[in-house]
């Protein structure tokens, strides 16, 4: 009696794959087109939620409420809202870039018929890239859950 071909880590791999490609074929498919796939998308894998940082954290590394050591030096006093809207602030300028490995996910994400044909329009669209135009992608972009 013939004993079965065990597989090779690719080939396990690759079976894996296809199991999760199509259960999350079936949990993308009941939802609106767009966003709330790409919201689901980000969901199920974290490294991919990754968003343009907020343009007013980019114009100055700090913002004038945010300046500790010009308030210490003037005595001014934070409530408890604006520390805290503060540390959020700076916890959002150190956040890192997202690896190329996930940018390149959601390039083919955001084009591909799970998302929908044309989900993203206008200037979001072009927020990833695309996977024709790779280098494409807005220079702000951050990542939540890095790898």
């Amino acid at each position: 009696m013939a004993t079965p071909k065990s597989k090779t880590k690719v080939e396990l791999e690759y079976l894996a794959s296809e199991a999760v490609s199509e259960s999350h074929r079936d949990c993308l498919k009941d939802l609106i087109v767009g966003y709330p796939k790409l919201a689901k998308e980000m969901e199920k894998y974290p490294p991919t939620a990754m968003f343009r940082r907020n343009p007013g954290c980019q114009s100055s590394p700090v913002s004038p409420e945010c300046d500790f050591d010009s308030q210490e030096k003037t005595g001014a006093v934070r409530d408890e809202g604006q520390s805290r809207r503060c540390r959020k602030e700076d916890e959002i300028m150190y956040m890192k870039k997202p690896d190329p490995y996930d940018i390149e996910y959601m390039q083919h994400f955001v084009h591909s018929d799970a998302i929908g044909s044309c989900a993203l329009i206008g200037d979001d669209s072009m927020i990833w890239g695309s996977y024709v135009y790779k280098n494409s992608i807005t220079d702000d972009l951050i990542d939540l859950k890095p790898r």
